[in-house]
């Protein structure tokens, strides 16, 4: 059964309570399919999962078994495993460096695109006095502040990680 949730690699830990709490529901994960997750049904059970993004293929899971392994649109690759073994888990992730990547693009974005919106927008109006501009301002600033939290996200992993 295909279930549709996506989540992005800022979200690698939420997908993995996800898997889990679907495993505890009766539906084991099988593969992704990168508009969403298939399972199948189980028996209820308490399994630990892990999501890790790489930019190569995961080569060593630890005490992990590897489920699946999928290979994204933007170049990396997701992994999906299974706890087998004891011990503490060594991530392999390399995600910090695709966040950096992603914030420094969120940094442009919102600096040169939003920020030049709103001064177009803001000339316009003083200009004209045209009552529309004054909702695209509104638009140009609700999207940066919907930025800027995605970016605090990102600096959040970021900061986690070192």
């Amino acid at each position: 059964m295909l279930i549709k949730k996506n989540f992005s690699i800022l979200d690698l830990e939420e997908e993995a309570l996800y898997l889990n709490e679907m495993a505890n529901k009766g539906m084991m994960f099988i593969r992704s399919r990168g508009d969403g997750h298939e399972f199948k049904e189980i028996e209820p059970t308490n399994i630990e999962f892990r999501v890790e993004y790489t930019i190569d293929p995961l080569e060593d899971a630890q005490m992990f078994e590897l489920v699946d392994t999928y290979h994204s649109s933007k170049g990396g690759y997701y992994s999906y495993l299974i706890r087998v073994g004891e011990g503490e888990f060594v991530s392999n992730t390399d995600r910090e460096d695709i966040v950096m990547m992603q914030r420094n693009r969120v940094d442009r974005f919102t600096g040169i695109v939003l920020g030049g919106l709103v001064i177009l927008f803001t000339y316009m109006y003083i200009d004209q006095r045209e009552p529309l501009y004054l909702w695209v301002i509104a638009a140009a600033l609700g999207m940066s502040i919907y930025v800027l939290y995605n970016r605090r996200k990102m600096n959040k992993i970021v900061n986690i990680s070192k």
